[in-house]
């Protein structure tokens, strides 16, 4: 599965659907970047502003020192392959290039609930494509739709934030194929690994031990959380000042 994130404009989805992306197993994200001004208050475009997308290096196109990228994205954009584009067409031709079927997320009454397509096999190569906040998907790229889909929602709110959406999108997709978690060609995985072990490698010995990894690797763990004698909460020295403090008022007061 592919995630297409077309021309969301504010900073905080765009780098939460790459956190969600990364922690779901997603390893391509293309953007089509974004032409709004940001947050309309006529500040100039996202790219204009150091925020408009990605880097076809992977790394978010941002100020990596930034606190705000790195509190968001927890450095995800790292371990993910992206791509970015400067208009729908040109990525639904890359995508037709890549041989996807492309599934839209949208709120039309041609859409049909996720879960429907279930009794229909998972295409071998699918690209999923969500929209920007206000107006969802483009024309463009709904003319070009193989399928369109939508959550079905129970509640009042017509819609979902987009990191939301795409979360549960996701999170829908691979409960209802589980056979799509991990899958890729042997050889995408092994030229992963070796970028991926180079940049975890923190001196040459380490480059060199990691490095004869690559084509007979460590099996993966089957539960990745961390066990209990490893897992420390960390909160941001002032936060958590101010919360002992309200808290110590809060006793005071009671």
């Amino acid at each position: 599965i592919l995630l297409v994130l077309e021309r969301a404009y504010d900073a905080h989805n765009h780098l939460a659907v790459l956190r969600t992306a990364e922690s779901l197993g997603i390893q391509h994200v293309w953007i089509v970047d974004p032409v709004e001004m940001l947050r309309g208050r006529g500040a100039g475009t996202l790219k204009d502003r150091g925020l408009g997308g990605i880097e076809d290096t992977g790394r978010i196109g941002v100020d990596s020192s930034s606190a705000l990228v790195r509190r968001i994205a927890r450095q995800n954009g790292d371990w993910l392959s992206i791509r970015h584009f400067s208009s729908p067409n040109e990525c639904i031709n890359a995508l037709r290039a890549d041989g996807r079927q492309i599934w839209v997320a949208e709120l039309g009454q041609d859409a049909e609930p996720l879960g429907a397509t279930a009794t229909r096999p998972l295409p071998d190569r699918m690209a999923l494509v969500i929209g920007r906040e206000a107006d969802g998907v483009s024309a463009d790229v709904l003319k070009a739709a193989d399928r369109r889909i939508y959550l079905p929602l129970r509640g009042l709110s017509e819609s979902l934030n987009v990191s939301v959406a795409a979360a549960m999108l996701l999170q829908q997709l691979f409960w209802l194929y589980p056979s799509a978690i991990g899958a890729m060609a042997d050889e995408e995985r092994c030229a992963l690994r070796k970028d991926w072990y180079l940049k975890l490698a923190k001196t040459p010995s380490q480059r060199q031990e990691y490095l004869k990894w690559v084509d007979n690797p460590p099996m993966p763990f089957s539960d990745l959380r961390r066990p209990e004698e490893h897992r420390i909460d960390w909160v941001n020295p002032r936060v958590k000042k101010r919360i002992q403090a309200k808290e110590d008022q809060l006793v005071r007061e009671a």
